[in-house]
């Protein structure tokens, strides 16, 4: 982008106001550089979940707060699963444990509530000793994070020529990951749409069908990530036998096993 044009890259710039006269839409912004405006064939927005481009829009968005509570860490692997990833089951929330490279596991622990401040890398491993019989060594710790699950889906990804992207148009809940993976996607299929903008050509349909994929991939994968924290919610202890029995008869069955384990790992 560079070679073609140096000036292409504005940094330490902040956009004060968008205007879309159906054929082009200008941004003006201000403390950068060269402060002024940049106008182009399409906007693309993707400036997280609190995106002030989405406000600028006057795009509203659509908010899911859960009670759904997390500690997580990686730990040096001293527990012999190897490269397997397990889940306990337990009467105050789900244990999740999966391999990461180098050695190390990733425990996640369902809280009640919020994390205390200050709470660190010995509490984490005590949740995980009471709840699993497991002691991962505090010492070991590289990753420590706390954290409270919302969602919020963007009324409309497109607003004339401006196209929102990633958590600017669709934040989910972090259990399975997907997040991040939505945004890429999300950027690959803009592709096209971006050539056909610098051609000159891209046409309202393209828009609306941009929009209708991104958004029909984003609500199924919010959907998923609710059914996964839904299964990992505290139960009394007699539906807690009947959901782990329930869940263990269908790992017994190697094809809903395979399927059980693609939408838990949001595939």
């Amino acid at each position: 982008m560079l070679a073609l044009d140096p000036g292409a890259l504005i940094r330490g710039a902040r956009v004060k106001g968008v205007t879309d006269d159906g054929g082009k839409v200008t941004v003006a912004v201000e403390g950068a550089t060269h402060p002024g405006s940049a106008t182009g064939g399409l906007l693309v927005a993707a400036d997280g979940a609190r995106s002030q481009l989405r406000s600028a829009l006057g795009v509203p968005v659509a908010r899911k707060v859960y009670p759904d509570h997390y500690m997580m860490g990686d730990f040096d692997d001293g527990t012999g699963y190897g490269d397997k990833a397990v889940l306990f089951l337990e009467p105050d929330g789900i244990v999740e444990s999966f391999p990461l490279p180098g050695g190390v596991r990733r425990w996640v622990v369902r809280l009640g509530s919020p994390a205390a401040p200050g709470a660190g890398a010995d509490h984490l491993a005590e949740l995980v000793r009471r709840r699993t019989g497991v002691t991962p060594d505090p010492d070991t710790n590289s990753m420590l994070s706390a954290f409270s699950v919302r969602s919020g889906l963007a009324r409309r990804s497109v607003a004339g020529r401006s196209v929102l992207l990633g958590d600017a148009a669709h934040e989910i809940s972090p259990i399975g990951g997907q997040g991040m993976n939505l945004g890429w996607l999300g950027a690959r299929e803009l592709v096209p749409l971006v050539c056909a903008a610098m051609a000159g050509k891209t046409t309202g349909s393209m828009l609306r069908e941009f929009e209708k994929s991104r958004r029909r991939a984003a609500v199924l994968a919010r959907r998923q990530a609710e059914i996964n924290m839904m299964l990992g919610r505290p139960l009394p202890r007699p539906l807690l036998r009947v959901r782990t029995a329930a869940m263990g008869a269908a790992a017994a069955a190697p094809a809903v096993n395979l399927w059980a384990a693609r939408r838990f790992t949001m595939q």
